[in-house]
């Protein structure tokens, strides 16, 4: 790190201490990252563990937790039925960059995939827009399309565990509906989502008691102190 004070006058060495505290403020801030978890599998409750902390306790199918803080590292994660202590369900050795958030989904019919997917902005902030991305994981259906309700198609043919990059949308009220790409069925569909400017959302459809579910939440791009 530059350290502003040597490169300034004697007489300004009270501002240079204050850049230079705020630099390593701001240093900390930028090394850690966020990561929250989506139950997407079959197991209709489960807990998860970061090295040997359980950080999530009787996690429904369909709920995601909140973002907690972690830090860049390699980290082994043990997913059990919820009250289990033995025999995990799935173990996963996970590497985390900083300054970033991610959202682990578990998924498949007994825990057979953890994906971590890392949210992502825009290299120009959007100011006047919406930005959305989407994430399948529900494998029941196929490779689906995302449209909105009136009928525009924002991406076809996507597939179990693949996520869309961003796509910037007019802030107005929107209904997200995925529909089979075979077909053209609809699968599962938002409720109505008043999209503001310059936020970030992240859709995902699930698994829930054999069922396709589109869920929607804010990405933590929006709130997390990220640089």
């Amino acid at each position: 790190m530059i350290d502003f004070k040597y490169l300034s006058s004697a007489n300004e060495e009270r501002i240079y201490d204050y850049l230079n505290n705020l630099a390593n403020y701001q240093g900390c801030i930028c090394a850690k990252s966020y990561i929250r978890f989506l139950n997407s599998s079959s197991v209709s409750s489960i807990d998860i563990y970061i090295d040997g902390n359980i950080v999530a306790s009787a996690l429904e199918t369909g709920i995601m937790t909140d973002f907690m803080v972690i830090y860049p590292k390699e980290y082994n994660i043990d997913i059990y039925a919820a009250g289990e202590t033995e025999s995990p369900l799935l173990t996963q050795a996970v590497s985390v960059n900083k300054n970033s958030s991610y959202t682990a989904i578990v998924a498949g019919e007994t825990i057979d995939y953890l994906h971590i997917r890392k949210e992502r902005k825009q290299d120009i902030p959007p100011f006047r827009e919406a930005v959305i991305t989407y994430s399948n994981f529900s494998p029941i259906n196929g490779k689906v399309d995302l449209y909105l309700s009136d009928g525009t198609a924002v991406y076809k043919n996507i597939g179990f565990s693949e996520t869309i990059p961003n796509v910037l949308l007019f802030p107005t009220e929107e209904i997200f509906e995925i529909r089979s790409s075979a077909t053209q069925e609809i699968i599962a569909s938002t409720p109505v989502i008043q999209l503001q400017r310059a936020t970030y959302y992240s859709l995902f459809s699930i698994s829930q008691g054999g069922e396709t579910k589109l869920i929607v939440t804010l990405s933590g791009l929006n709130y997390l102190d990220l640089c």
